[in-house]
């Protein structure tokens, strides 16, 4: 990925608007990878050209015409080959991968929630460590956390557990509340206060998710605290391996959440 702007050696607007449509009849007529071939031969040219405009359109179309012809392992293949280019443009990435999650509600309601999971996850691994893709990792985020929190609702709900590519074995369904853990835990992960590229509404709405899934823990917690002490004092031996943990950790991350909301709000001018 590229650290630094280079300045741009040459404009490839032409050789772009001649490749596209030719790209795009191809694939259309069966040659998907004849298409993509012609559009990445001239990728590397306009990214090692810097010409960030031309790049992002061949992202684009790449991206696109995978999506069209409903090839979802080629799209996945292709989203994170291109993000991991060498000199790779941070903008023309940005747009690449906008672009696909604006796609994601019709590839679930269209090809199902296993080929859904697996572009998500594609897109989270792509935005991983880049604060320039902070935002639309924690959108992403957010979409896997509600995705695991439905699962602890309604456990039938979850697709197949994926194989395990050494032993060829899936691993076992979570629990509910593995899934709602999971949920807490994706959220609990974002900084979102610190998001420069998030404005302060948005930061603010997914402070309070983070604590709505905190207490929803907690009370598990909570509960199931509650249960084992009730079984270790009938217990003749009151073995206190059974007593299972409370969810004090979770209820002193909402208080800090609450805590964060707080100063963002009284921070600014207008609420002052």
């Amino acid at each position: 990925m590229s650290e630094q702007p280079k300045k741009q050696e040459k404009d490839y607007t032409p050789e772009v608007d001649a490749v596209l449509p030719e790209a795009t009849s191809l694939a259309k007529s069966g040659k998907l990878q004849e298409g993509l071939e012609k559009l990445l031969a001239l990728e590397k040219q306009t990214r090692n050209g810097a010409d960030a405009k031309s790049t992002t359109r061949l992202l684009s179309a790449v991206a696109t015409l995978c999506y069209e012809a409903k090839d979802f392992t080629l799209l996945n293949s292709n989203l994170t080959v291109l993000s991991k280019k060498h000199g790779q443009l941070k903008e023309s990435v940005k747009v690449m991968v906008e672009l696909a999650m604006g796609w994601l509600d019709d590839v679930r309601a269209k090809q199902g929630e296993p080929t859904w999971l697996e572009l998500v996850e594609t897109l989270q691994t792509i935005t991983e460590g880049k604060i320039f893709l902070e935002t639309p990792r924690a959108r992403l985020t957010l979409i896997l956390a509600k995705f695991h929190e439905r699962i602890s609702q309604d456990p039938s709900s979850a697709p197949p557990p994926k194989p395990d590519p050494a032993t060829g074995k899936a691993p076992p369904k979570p629990t509910p509340f593995e899934s709602l853990q999971k949920a807490s835990d994706l959220m609990s992960e974002l900084q979102v206060e610190t998001y420069s590229s998030m404005e302060r509404k948005e930061k603010t709405e997914f402070i309070l998710e983070q604590m709505r899934l905190l207490v929803l823990v907690a009370k598990e917690k909570d509960k199931e605290a509650k249960a084992s002490k009730e079984k270790a004092a009938v217990s003749l031996t009151g073995d206190k391996k059974v007593l299972a943990a409370d969810g004090e950790a979770e209820w002193i991350k909402v208080r800090v959440g609450g805590r964060k909301v707080h100063e963002g709000f009284i921070s600014q001018k207008d609420n002052e």
